[in-house]
Formats: structure tokens, sequence, C-alpha cells
């Protein structure tokens, strides 16, 4: 992970970590955020050199180049972070999205529903690319005055295509 922005920390504040690849998000789903203390040293600091003898650690104290340890950092793993365009619709949110996890397209336009009365779901998988949920097809989006599922039936008729 790496430092959003490089420029100096006030106490009381956080610092910004990102994963490294662009398409890589923190396991976690959220941002990491590493809080300096009001005495200007960060909440985790690592002394650069550990030495281990007979199964005892010490910490080094003249070596203290401040370092976070890597146990603490969340895994970096892919994540959807481009979204599909589906003509007429858009995401519920923008934001990086974990593998397994889906987001609901709507009608871009407030004056339109779904014809099928449910928005499109898109499911992110674990190579971070997305699929629509239950392999559904995209819904049109048509005004809301427009007659449309569940349509209305009876066991002696069916419903014919439209032409």
């Amino acid at each position: 992970m790496e430092p959003v922005d490089t420029t100096p920390v006030i106490g009381g504040k956080s610092r910004e970590y990102k994963c490294r690849k662009t398409h890589n998000i923190p396991e976690t789903g959220t941002k990491l955020e590493i809080p300096c203390f009001y005495n200007g040293t960060f909440e985790v600091l690592l002394f650069h050199m550990l030495t281990t003898l007979d199964a005892l650690t010490f910490i080094l104290p003249f070596q203290h180049e401040p370092l976070f340890p890597a146990s603490n950092y969340p895994k970096c793993i892919d994540a959807c972070v481009d979204f599909p365009t589906i003509e007429g619709m858009r995401p519920t949110s923008k934001l990086p999205l974990l593998p397994g996890r889906t987001i609901d397209y709507y009608c871009e336009d407030s004056s339109l529903v779904p014809h099928t009365n449910k928005n499109h779901t898109m499911r992110c998988l674990t190579n971070g690319t997305f699929v629509a949920h239950n392999n559904d097809t995209a819904p049109a989006c048509v005004p809301k005055n427009t007659c449309r599922l569940p349509w209305p039936s009876r066991s002696e008729y069916r419903v014919e295509p439209t032409r």
C-alpha cells in the first residue's frame, strides 16, 4: 500500500493509504486511514530493524525509521472499479465493489421505470469484472404510465409478443 497524498499530516488528522494496483482495494472494502497523534507520530510505528534470537524478538531503538507492519495492512484484492455502461441506466454508486457483492442499476431518467418493475442487478466477480446477476438482460426504461410486467393472466389465454 502507499499513501494517497505525501504532504505532511497534522496531529489529529489521518493519512489515507491505497493499494498500489489500480484495480485493487483493501479486502475490508473500506479505505485505510492511519491516524497521526498530536505528538506527530502515527498510531502504528514499527522500528525498521527487528532481530530474532532464541525465539525472542528485540526492537533495536537506534533503528527508528517509522514503517507500518505489513501484517497490519488489509490485503489488497481485485475489485470491480470499472462499471459497465448500460444504455439509459446508471449504478446506484460508483464506489469500488468487493467480489461477490452486487449493485443495482436504475433508470437514469427519473420519469422512467424498468419495464420489468425491477432494477438491473450486476454482480462483481473475483477477477474484477461484472456479470448480470442471474444472467438477466438489462430491462428497457419505459414511461411510468406504460403497462408492463407482471402481465394479467388467465389459464385459457397466452401473452403474444409485441410487434
